[in-house]
């Protein structure tokens, strides 16, 4: 059993829990170490895009339906 975190109503035993989520765009910044030949140190930047989840929620099957 879990509550439902939109009408606040207890579920039934047994019943699945949905989950939705709240996302918002996320960019990594990561620098690596390059070795070279000449036994220069050079750093290289890379740069990742993605989506980080900001909110989860647990919702009732009706709740679900009426979304």
């Amino acid at each position: 059993m879990f509550k439902c975190q939109v009408c606040n109503k207890n579920s039934e035993p047994g019943e699945k829990a949905e989950k939705i989520y709240g996302y918002r765009p996320k960019t990594y910044h990561t620098t690596i170490k390059i070795k070279s030949k000449d036994r220069e140190k050079k750093t290289r930047e890379i740069v990742s895009k993605g989506n980080e989840i900001t909110k989860e929620f647990t919702i009732c099957k009706t709740c679900q339906e009426n979304r």
